[in-house]
Order: structure tokens, then sequence, then C-alpha cells
């Protein structure tokens, strides 16, 4: 595993995020990072944890069925999901502007020689090698401008790579994003970190319109609504995007 530094201080989002990820309880021992997104029925967050059963199994079955090779983790955090991914990819690297998660990522990962961990923003990082498939699992709202976004994924993409959003809101409209952008500033403020909603981002899908989408996973469908039902089951789209070079 290699790690490489593209920030020399950190930054505010990093030390407000820490803030509000220790008050939900959310700063997890390296035994519980291992176990995701399996968690303890006394746990916290198990309910949310428990939705995300089945989207992370299958993104894994996507990946293995299109026989991906490399792939960036964006906001890869604790390294959850890497340490589950690396095992079947040639290469599996991550990027992540919160230093404390990603020390943890390090250790998680130490063992694995195909993983190359990034402290840092995708914006600082050289676009090499370039990946198969960009993924941003529960990390889109933390992007503020989605065609600068696109622009600058578009540059570490193969000629045939793809991004994948999983397990974040995504909403119908605008008006829907707007209402969810005064819940938000609404939470922040009952945890007196007022200033985290300037970084959390409400995007709907009108703003993936220019953009060359698929829905692999779609809740709003009423066979998965149905089965919310009955089974814990992610309430997030999954998008899928081709971006040509």
């Amino acid at each position: 595993m290699k790690f490489i530094n593209h920030q020399n201080a950190p930054n505010g989002f990093e030390r407000l995020y820490n803030e509000i990820r220790g008050e939900e309880e959310r700063i997890l021992s390296l035994e519980q990072i291992q176990k995701l997104p399996y968690t303890a029925k006394g746990f916290r967050h198990h309910g949310e944890w428990n939705k995300r059963i089945r989207s992370t199994s299958r993104f894994e079955n996507y990946i293995t069925d299109k026989k991906t090779r490399t792939l960036l983790d964006i906001g890869c955090g604790n390294g959850w999901l890497l340490y589950k991914l690396a095992r079947k990819l040639q290469r599996a690297d991550g990027i992540e502007i919160n230093k404390l998660e990603l020390e943890q990522a390090t250790t998680l990962l130490a063992h694995f020689d195909n993983v190359e961990l990034h402290y840092g923003d995708i914006f600082s990082m050289d676009p090499q090698p370039v990946y198969d498939i960009i993924l941003l699992n529960a990390c889109i709202q933390y992007f503020d401008d989605i065609d600068r976004l696109m622009g600058r994924l578009r540059q570490f993409l193969s000629e045939s790579g793809e991004v994948h959003i999983l397990d974040s809101p995504i909403y119908k409209d605008k008006t829907s994003a707007l209402e969810a952008s005064t819940r938000t500033k609404d939470y922040y403020a009952r945890h007196t970190i007022p200033e985290m909603a300037k970084f959390y981002h409400h995007h709907c899908f009108e703003d993936f319109a220019n953009y060359n989408y698929q829905i692999p996973f779609d809740p709003r469908k009423i066979t998965h609504r149905i089965k919310r039902k009955f089974v814990s089951e992610s309430p997030f789209p999954w998008l899928k995007i081709q971006l040509s070079r």
C-alpha cells in the first residue's frame, strides 16, 4: 500500500466534518470498519448500514461481472469499501480529504500491494493513471458543482470508463433539493455546527441532465418501494455515468 500526500494542512471542512462525525458516533474502531457494512444490532447506525448491505452487494457483483481492473474511490473515508473491493481488482486507489479517517484506511489496507491512498482532493491529484471506474460512495453531496466535477473526473477515466454514484440522496427536482437544504441547515444548527451546512450540497436529477447516465437501481420504482416494506433496502439511487474523454 502506497500513501501520497497532496494536502499541506487540515482544511476547514475537515475540522467541522470530524466534529459532527464525533457527535454522531460515526468514528469507528478498526474492528468495526473491517466488518462494514455489517454492524451489531445495538450500534446507533445499524439501520442505516443495514440498508447499505444490498447496495454494496449490487456494486460488488457489477464490477465482478464487468471484470473491472482499476477503480478510484473518491471520498474513500476509513477505507471500508476499498477493503472489500481490493481483492477483486488489479488496482484499487482511494482519495480522501479527512486525514483522521485516511489514517484508519492506511492501517486497514496496509497489506494490499495494489492500493494507493491519496490525502487531498480530486482537483489536487495528478490524473495518472486512468481508471475503469470512478466511485463516489456517499459523498456526491460534498461537491458543489457537478459540471466542474465531471470535467475533472473525465481526465481520470479510461476510454470506456464510468462514474458511479452510490448511497447519496439525489432529489427529484430543484424544489425538493431546496427543501432538503433547509432541513440540513436546521440539523447542523441544532448540533451547534451551522458552518457545516455550506459544505453539504443537495443535487437533483436535473443537475445530471447534460450527461449520459443510467440508473441501475432506482428506489422510486414501485417494485422497490414495495420491497422496502419487507427488506432493508437503500432509499438512494445508483447512477452510472459514461464520460467520453
